[in-house]
């Protein structure tokens, strides 16, 4: 951190007492919001569970910390117990705190708050949720591939306060004939480049059905 705007030497200061790993931050005046995974318990059930923290005096302390009581934030919403590291993207614009998680196999989710991010204001948006009843076969190989959204998630929250949202297409497979897996162990593919571009979302759309794939 620096002090002054554009101008300075930065500053450098050890974030300590947490058991977080791959944060993300976004801050709004002095300000930090930061989410990050906990790879030391199971959050709701969930390896890896995401947690939120807050500092409000320029990371030289934390007022809020390891919060993971966000809206069906366990395996009823995410059903492979764990997720991975990056999968996740987070801003702040005056009194709200917004982050998107999921992507891939699981169903992308908005988490938003509009009290600074304190307990009890979160609130969750289903943006899409992959759907095995839709996508096409791949012959050769066996497989049923169904088109998805990524993790890597852009968000920016607006003056009103509304959150948009990109990210790139994906896609997912298992074999022909089986049942969507619904845990780690099974028998999961992925084809990064197999859904090309880029896809928009923002809060006024509401959930989307399918992931066009032409």
């Amino acid at each position: 951190r620096r002090d002054t705007l554009g101008e300075g030497w930065w500053g450098m200061s050890f974030t300590q007492g947490f058991d977080a790993v791959w944060p993300k931050a976004s801050s709004v005046g002095d300000t930090i919001h930061m989410i990050t995974l906990n790879n030391q318990s199971t959050v709701n059930g969930i390896t890896n569970g995401l947690e939120y923290h807050r500092s409000d005096d320029r990371g030289d302390s934390w007022s809020i910390n390891h919060l993971h009581n966000f809206p069906d934030f366990n395996t009823s919403t995410f059903k492979f117990s764990e997720l991975d590291a990056d999968a996740y993207a987070i801003d702040a614009y005056k009194n709200y705190v917004a982050f998107v998680v999921g992507g891939g196999w699981d169903p992308v989710v908005l988490y938003k708050s509009d009290d600074f991010g304190q307990s009890g204001t979160w609130t969750k948006t289903l943006i899409y949720e992959p759907d095995s009843s839709y996508g096409h076969i791949d012959q050769a190989n066996a497989l049923k591939i169904v088109p998805t959204l990524s993790s890597d998630f852009s968000i920016v929250i607006a003056e009103d306060g509304m959150v948009h949202m990109s990210s790139s297409g994906f896609a997912i497979s298992w074999p022909q004939g089986q049942a969507l897996p619904q845990d780690q162990s099974g028998d999961r593919h992925y084809y990064p480049l197999a859904s090309l571009g880029a896809y928009y979302w923002n809060e006024g759309m509401g959930t989307i059905d399918v992931i066009q794939n032409d």
